[in-house]
């Protein structure tokens, strides 16, 4: 027996229609454990097993390794934890404990691939996507490490630079994804210039025209994660000439902003103020220092 895209589809119906009722929190979380089910065979599919579970022959093997399969699959999915993937779903679709945020559109794609499975490089590109941000909590505890190198290499506090991030996305709720709808990773909002030899994800900005902030669109570098994102930045910052002297803030954050500004990093006036209402603000300081 295989994972095939009929039983996915047919998960991923009902997961949809759980999105679509979410007044039935059992249904989201028993379509989201059958779906969890069936992801974590396809992932154990892979997995060749030396000799298989048949002494040799083939048939009985295949079938051994299978039942093996099968019962794997659903003791990771129905033992409360798993992979986590139920949980997420289940959330996002309502039927969590912190599902008061409901995606927008179906969870589950069920658009013909050109592929007649669930392949694993599918569910690698979905176990990548990073999550969809409802809380400002969940911004922070994802992205602080990473910050914190990134302040560790350039000298100066985790919190501004968290606080720049906040500013660029929204608290992560606002980032450009490329033409085929995956996300950018972009934290600090650097755009695909000249110089970008990597992917481009197009996104809506808002530009100073010397009057007043305009909307508009453009291209922004789109990363693999948000390690890459921040690494990116550091890299960024430093082998720009026209921030040299953000670069030489002498362990000033203020001189660091400034300096960001004055070398044209943001067209906004108010840029630096606005970065420094976010690091000194309650937010930022309660999520902070909980996680």
């Amino acid at each position: 027996m295989s994972v095939n895209a009929a039983k996915l589809a047919a998960a991923g119906a009902q997961l949809n229609a759980a999105t679509a009722d979410q007044n039935k929190p059992s249904d989201a979380q028993a379509a989201a454990r059958q779906f969890e089910a069936l992801f974590v065979k396809q992932l154990l599919s892979q997995v060749k097993i030396s000799g298989g579970l048949g002494g040799g022959d083939n048939a009985r093997s295949d079938m051994l390794d299978s039942m093996w399969r099968d019962q794997i699959s659903r003791q990771i999915s129905e033992s409360g934890q798993g992979l986590g993937l139920s949980a997420m779903i289940a959330r996002q679709l309502g039927g969590g404990e912190d599902g008061r945020f409901a995606a927008s559109r179906p969870l589950v794609d069920l658009r013909a691939s050109g592929s007649s499975g669930f392949g694993l490089s599918a569910a690698q590109n979905y176990l990548s996507d990073p999550p969809a941000f409802s809380r400002a909590e969940d911004f922070v505890r994802t992205v602080k490490p990473h910050i914190q190198q990134a302040a560790s290499q350039l000298g100066v506090s985790p919190q501004v630079l968290l606080a720049q991030a906040a500013l660029e996305t929204g608290w992560g709720q606002h980032m450009p994804v490329d033409d085929s709808g995956r996300p950018s990773y972009n934290l600090f909002g650097i755009k695909a210039d000249a110089s970008w030899q990597g992917a481009v994800a197009t996104g809506a900005t808002r530009e100073f025209d010397g009057q007043r902030m305009v909307a508009t669109e453009d291209g922004f570098r789109r990363y693999d994660s948000y390690a890459q994102s921040v690494q990116d930045y550091v890299n960024f910052i430093r082998s720009q000439p026209r921030y040299a002297q953000a670069l030489a803030h002498g362990g000033n954050d203020e001189n660091f902003v400034q300096g960001l500004k004055s070398g044209g990093y943001a067209t906004d006036p108010q840029y630096v103020e606005k970065i420094f209402d976010v690091a000194r603000g309650e937010t930022l300081g309660k999520h902070w220092n909980a996680i």
